[in-house]
């Protein structure tokens, strides 16, 4: 049931129906699906896991580690149908930063555009190890890299962040319209 993401809840409930004997917890539902994930893994770590999922699902990725110690410092990632789309509609970019709000604690920058119809995609998303200029340098390059030559956004609406803004005018410096948000 945890292949086919039936909800935990959900799987207790189906095993206490088929057997009113059953003393299973919650906790054994979790420990049990954390054991199928493992197996799944096939002794990968979970930054291994995700990047083994990006490629055999041909997800578009890089990833930049750190030289001495080899951990994933930044990976940026796209799905091969959001990369169709911005080359359709590249015309107006949202982009938003949360900042430390995963177990690594590491901004996760999102990416997202909107069709003719005012539809939204989801572009990419970069995990960064650090809000610095040379990491939105690098995301906004893999942006620009999967555009493959195709017009240029122009008109990005974005958080306020200095160093983003710097990042976008060494990258992007043809948008003609630029448009911030201040979070509150």
């Amino acid at each position: 049931m945890t292949k086919g993401n039936v909800k935990p809840r959900d799987i207790l409930n189906t095993l206490k129906q088929r057997d009113v004997r059953n003393v299973s917890t919650m906790r054994t539902i979790y420990n049990a699906r954390q054991k199928v994930q493992n197996e799944d893994a096939g002794g990968r770590t979970q930054m291994q896991q995700m990047l083994h999922i990006l490629e055999k699902n041909k997800w578009m990725s890089w990833h930049r580690k750190h030289p001495v110690t080899n951990v994933v410092t930044d990976l940026f990632w796209s799905h091969p149908d959001s990369i169709k789309l911005l080359r359709c509609f590249s015309s107006v970019i949202l982009m938003d930063c949360t900042y430390k709000t995963n177990r690594y604690r590491m901004p996760l920058l999102e990416i997202v555009g909107i069709t003719s119809t005012h539809l939204t995609f989801s572009v990419g998303f970069a995990f960064i190890s650090s809000e610095s200029h040379a990491n939105y340098v690098w995301a906004l390059e893999k942006l620009r890299s999967i555009l493959d030559g195709r017009p240029k956004p122009d008109v990005f609406v974005k958080t306020m962040s200095i160093k983003l803004i710097r990042s976008m005018k060494l990258k992007l410096p043809h948008c003609s319209k630029s448009i911030t948000r201040h979070d509150p």
